[in-house]
């Protein structure tokens, strides 16, 4: 379970994530694999943490609504970096589970059959020191999307390169439920058998395969993100592009999300307070970026300049300019909120209204 230490703690001002476990062994072996994967080559924690932030932001990594978790996304990428070279009939970059060099584990995670006597170091081929952690995560797409066989082929860090899915290992096949098809998402990109999931082994558990609890949509939505982060980086997108989070879409049967949250009290469709779909007023205020944060204040922007026009229009405009340039100028989300939650009081009360347009001098 992932958890937010919100702003209003003062650890940061933005909500910072933290990963929370009870009676649970795999964050322990997870954070021991890729403890001793990254003593090899720092890269591995680089590449683990970009690919982990992806599929969370692309809403592809919550194991509790039929994604794959964390876990499985980091034996993802150390495969990934296993197989390098194989192709051209060289060693990987990193070598098989069992090569590691478990004496850097965390207490209580070393294999118990590594044997006593002293095994050579591995080191890394120096055809990949040239090889730069974005240009990895790029080819990590490709080699998921493209070259690996999801029917035939599966995840095995023992084995460190492609193979068939491994004997003990049941493969995962996804059917889709029995829900009314008109509600189910249909992926707009895919690839492969289509109810054929990726099967992983977990290292620790080798009968375990940890794609058997994804659902058909996210099996759906996995393949789709994979072909979508091949074609962004075909195109040479940027970073922030590739991590943009991922929205689902409206179900046929629900309404359109507002443009803002229902706490403000304000909606950029109600009424004669905001801009109503079939009017849209003049907002000499607003900017023309086109990101959340501008609409948010548009919306609010549209609400004050209603209250204030009937004051006198130029006064109006100059008054509504100064409030929403103290809220574009608040950084931190919680003085953010209380500073909306203020604007939406001053909206409720005529006397402050007044008392403020009062103050702007006409030209």
């Amino acid at each position: 379970m992932t958890l937010l230490a919100p702003p209003s703690l003062g650890i940061s001002n933005q909500a910072v994530p933290v990963d929370f476990s009870v009676n649970i062994f795999t964050p322990i072996y997870n954070s021991a694999l890729m403890q001793v994967a990254a003593a090899l080559d720092p890269r591995v924690l680089e590449l683990g943490l970009l690919v982990k932030r992806w599929a969370k932001d692309r809403g592809v990594c919550h194991a509790a609504k039929g994604h794959l978790p964390p876990y499985a996304w980091n034996l993802l990428a150390i495969f990934f970096l296993q197989c390098l070279g194989e192709e051209e009939g060289r060693n990987g970059m990193l070598p098989a589970f069992d090569k590691f060099d478990w004496s850097t584990s965390a207490v209580g995670t070393k294999l118990s059959r590594t044997p006593n006597k002293q095994k050579a170091s591995w080191v890394v081929p120096e055809e990949f020191a040239g090889r730069s952690t974005p240009e990895l995560f790029k080819e990590f797409f490709k080699f998921y999307r493209y070259t690996v066989n999801w029917t035939q082929e599966g995840v095995s860090l023992h084995r460190g390169f492609r193979g068939p899915i491994p004997k003990k290992l049941k493969p995962a096949v996804v059917a889709p439920t029995g829900m009314d098809q008109s509600n189910m998402y249909i992926p707009e990109a895919s690839f492969g058998e289509p109810h054929v999931a990726l099967s992983i082994e977990d290292p620790w558990e080798p009968t375990r395969n940890l794609a058997s609890e994804m659902t058909h949509f996210g099996l759906c939505r996995m393949k789709e993100e994979l072909c979508r982060a091949c074609e962004l980086c075909a195109a040479e997108a940027s970073l922030s592009k590739l991590l943009d989070p991922w929205v689902p879409p409206n179900r046929p049967d629900e309404p359109a999300k507002p443009a803002l949250s229902d706490k403000s009290g304000l909606n950029a469709s109600s009424g004669d307070d905001g801009l109503s779909e079939g009017k849209k007023e003049e907002r000499p205020w607003a900017k023309s970026g086109k990101n959340d944060k501008d609409k948010e204040v548009d919306v609010l922007g549209a609400a004050l300049f209603a209250q204030l026009k009937a004051r006198g229009d130029e006064q109006a405009r100059k008054a509504t300019e100064e409030i929403l340039k103290e809220l574009r100028e608040v950084d931190s989300p919680g003085a953010r909120e209380h500073k909306t939650q203020e604007l939406v009081a001053l909206l409720k009360n005529d006397d402050k209204l007044s008392e403020m347009l009062a103050k702007q001098p006409v030209l």
